[in-house]
C-alpha cells in the first residue's frame, strides 16, 4: 500500500497537536491536543486495513523518510516499510492504552456565521502574535465594518494587529482564541462560528478534505 504525499503532510500537522494517534481502519484520521479543545478530522483517500496505534506519530514519520517511494505492509500489530532498493524496517505498534487520544465524532453544532479566510491572512496573524509578543487571537464582526482577525491581547490591548477577511455586515461579535493553532499551508479555508462558541476551518487538501473544530474562549461574545 502507498502512502501521499498528502496524507503524509496532514499527518505531519496531526503531530505537532499530539504525538499519539490512533488511526481506526478506513480513510478517517482523527486527532485531539493534550488540553481536548481542539479535534482534528481528515478524511484521506487511502484506506487503511487495520487499526495502526502509535506513540511517537513524528518518530514513524521519520522512518518513513528513509524510503523513497515506500510500501507500507499493514499487519495486526506492526508494519513493515519498504522500497525497490530493497531497504525494509519493520516498525511496531504502541499499545493505545498508554495514549492520549479521543476517538469521539464531534458533531458540529448549527452553523451562525460563515466566512472565507486565506491561509496567509490567518499565517499573518499567528506571525503577529509571535511578533508582538500577545496572547490571544480574535474573530470580530463589527456590523458594517465588516469582520477582522485579530492579534492582541485581550486584557491590555496595546499591540493590536488587524487584518480585514470580509466587508460585509455580518452582524457585531468577538471569538477570542488562542494562538497555538496550526493550520495546512498554501489551503484558504472555510471559518464557521457557532453561538455555542465553537469554530470549525475547514478546507479541500489535494484529494482529502480536512476540518479543524476549536473550543472558543469562554468569554467570546455574540
Amino acid at each position: 500500500m502507498k502512502i501521499s504525499n498528502t496524507t503524509i503532510k496532514i499527518l505531519k500537522d496531526l503531530a505537532w497537536y499530539n504525538p499519539h494517534i490512533v488511526i481506526q481502519s478506513g480513510n478517517v484520521i482523527k486527532t485531539v491536543n493534550d488540553r481536548k479543545t481542539v479535534f482534528i478530522k481528515a478524511v484521506v483517500e487511502e484506506e487503511f486495513p487495520t487499526e495502526i496505534a502509535l506513540h511517537d506519530l513524528s518518530g514513524f514519520l521519520r522512518v518513513v523518510t528513509l524510503f523513497n517511494d515506500p510500501d507500507f505492509e499493514f499487519n495486526v500489530d506492526h508494519v513493515i516499510i519498504s522500497d525497490d532498493s530493497g531497504s525494509q524496517q519493520e516498525y511496531q505498534y504502541s499499545d493505545k492504552e498508554d495514549l492520549t487520544y479521543d476517538e469521539r465524532n464531534v458533531n458540529f453544532p448549527e452553523t451562525d456565521i460563515v466566512l472565507e479566510i486565506s491561509e496567509e491572512k490567518f499565517d499573518k496573524v499567528i506571525k503577529a502574535c509571535n511578533t508582538n509578543k500577545v496572547e490571544d487571537i480574535a474573530i470580530v464582526g463589527e456590523g458594517r465594518g465588516g469582520v477582522s482577525i485579530k492579534a492582541l491581547n485581550k486584557e491590555q490591548p496595546t499591540r493590536v494587529f488587524s487584518t480585514l477577511i470580509s466587508r460585509d455586515d455580518l452582524g457585531e461579535f468577538t471569538v477570542y482564541l488562542k494562538p497555538a493553532i496550526k493550520l495546512l499551508s498554501k489551503v484558504d479555508y472555510t471559518l464557521e462560528i457557532s453561538e455555542h462558541k465553537i469554530v470549525r476551518f475547514s478546507a479541500k487538501f489535494g484529494d482529502a478534505e480536512v476540518s479543524y473544530i476549536i473550543a472558543a474562549e469562554v468569554d467570546s461574545e455574540f
